[in-house]
This record gives structure tokens, sequence and C-alpha cells, in this order.
């Protein structure tokens, strides 16, 4: 955490145990980083990579959502590399966490239900008080 000009690094070694395929959301919940790219391999192999960030246009982003979020998908007794770059001129925060897509979902939805409810509130006190 802090204000930096470099250039940040993290490392996420993400294995499938299972006998089945697993399909998650990479979510970084820090929506004022500036350059965010996300590499995952396979078998050291570039499986697929993203950029995004508010440098970049929002269609840049491989999900519609407020903060950056990424497939990812790997088969059974595979280990996938996730490199995260990150760099910006704001404070430096890398909240990563790995959902499965109906716990996402159910999250954003009551997440999205208190800004409403608190954004609403203050809405009703500043009308109560013309």
């Amino acid at each position: 955490r802090g204000y930096s000009d470099s250039a940040w690094w993290l490392r996420v070694s993400l294995p499938n145990r299972g006998d089945t395929p697993l399909e998650r959301l990479l979510s970084i919940d820090y929506p004022v980083l500036g350059d965010v790219r996300v590499y995952v391999l396979a078998d050291g192999q570039l499986r697929t990579s993203y950029q995004m960030g508010h440098d970049y246009p929002y269609s840049h982003r491989p999900m519609d959502h407020r903060f950056f979020v990424v497939p990812v998908e790997w088969a059974p007794n595979e280990t996938l590399d996730v490199y995260i770059r990150v760099h910006t001129d704001s404070s430096v925060q890398v909240p990563v966490t790995l959902w499965d897509r109906e716990t996402f979902r159910s999250h954003d939805i009551s997440a999205n239900i208190l800004q409403g409810i608190y954004f609403g509130a203050f809405l009703v006190i500043g009308v109560y008080n013309l």
C-alpha cells in the first residue's frame, strides 16, 4: 500500500487438484488503478492476457464491471500461474479475490443494494432539508 512510481508484480499459483475443470473470476477491487495487466500461464506458456485500467478505454475490460474482473479457467490436475502487473499514479492497493461465478454475482448484488440504500438515505435527507 502507498504511492510509488514503480510497477508492482504479484504472482499467484492456482492448482486444480480435482477431477473437473474449474471456472473462476479473479477480481481486483480497486478501480482507480491506472494500468493493470493480468497474464495467465499454464506449464510456463502464456494462455491469455488482459490489459485494463483507468488509463485505457472501458471496453478493454473482459467483463463489464466497476472493478477489474477476469475469467480464469483450468483443467483437472492443472496448475495455473497468474501474474498481475500494476502501475498507477494513485495509491497502490491490489485487493485480489478469486470467486466462483455464483458467489461473485450474489456478493455484487448485495454490495449494489447496500450502496443504493446508503446513497438513497443521503438523497432523502437532502430533500428533507430543502
